[in-house]
């Protein structure tokens, strides 16, 4: 075989092997539908240096779900529409007290919901306040 005839034959495989990997997924069935509307849909921004650790329980009882969210990065979680207790910590764990609360919390089905963990020291943005943008005397 000539060299521009096992050329072009090799640029139609790749074309074609690359066709194939760009086809569209199939569509999710209904059972798949029907449970993601069954789902809250959770993301939790952290605006802070501090790493956080988070417990999310059913407010009925049961088992949590424990998840860290690092220092200026963000998680997403996926709960069953219901009410639900978050515990949520600044790490490590000998932080100031005050950054560590517990909160009831109703979450819809097939709602979407954003969570900030920010301190008083944490500007609109999450930048650590400096003096120089701090209000007041």
């Amino acid at each position: 075989m000539k060299t521009p005839q096992l050329t072009r034959l090799l640029l139609a495989a790749f074309v074609g092997g690359m066709a194939g990997c760009t086809s569209p997924a199939p569509a999710p069935g209904p059972a798949a539908a029907a449970a993601a509307a069954a789902e809250s849909h959770l993301v939790v921004t952290n605006l802070t240096d501090y790493e956080w650790n988070l417990v999310i329980a059913p407010a009925a009882g049961g088992e949590g779900r424990t998840s860290r969210v690092p220092p200026r990065g963000s998680l997403t979680i996926d709960l069953a529409g219901g009410d639900y207790l978050i515990d949520q910590s600044a790490l490590p764990a000998g932080a100031a007290p005050e950054l560590s609360r517990r909160l009831p919390v109703r979450l819809a089905a097939g709602k979407a919901y954003r969570w900030r963990l920010g301190t008083l020291l944490s500007d609109a943005a999450g930048a650590p306040m400096s003096p120089a943008n701090r209000s007041g005397p």
